[in-house]
């Protein structure tokens, strides 16, 4: 979902000048590719995409940087920055989602926390849901 959200982001940047709207293209691009490889649980050619979308958000010479640009810029690195701590932390077990889903075998977990969220209601009383 981190990188939805991201992508997100990198969809608001205006185009108003060919050169954004290059960047903006080349960062979609980048970040569909990392996201593929992710669910193909390969680490290091996400880390390779994660450049590649470093590359794009960088100012072109010929373009004229904006408050807003730079304020979408800054966003998308920032989530870009703990996206690539996360799949860089040698403790994180990237699953092959793809692998599983051909196999049969879950990939969602709403099933496991709808549970989870079943039996703290109950555990504290509580009419709504977990937020």
């Amino acid at each position: 979902m981190r990188i939805r959200h991201i992508e997100a982001s990198a969809r608001a940047i205006n185009e108003s000048h060919p050169a954004v709207a290059k960047g903006k293209k080349e960062v979609l691009d980048a970040l569909e590719r990392m996201r593929h490889r992710l669910w193909n649980g390969h680490k290091t050619a996400a880390m390779d995409a994660s450049r590649a979308v470093r590359a794009g958000l960088r100012a072109h010479p010929d373009e004229p940087m904006r408050k807003g640009r730079a304020q979408c810029n800054r966003t998308i690195r920032r989530a870009m920055k703990k996206m690539v701590a996360y799949v860089a932390n040698p403790q994180a077990r990237l699953v092959n989602y793809a692998e599983r889903h051909r196999t049969g075998q879950r990939v969602a977990t709403s099933l496991v926390e709808s549970g989870a969220d079943h039996l703290v209601n109950a555990r504290m009383a509580r009419t709504q849901h977990t937020r």
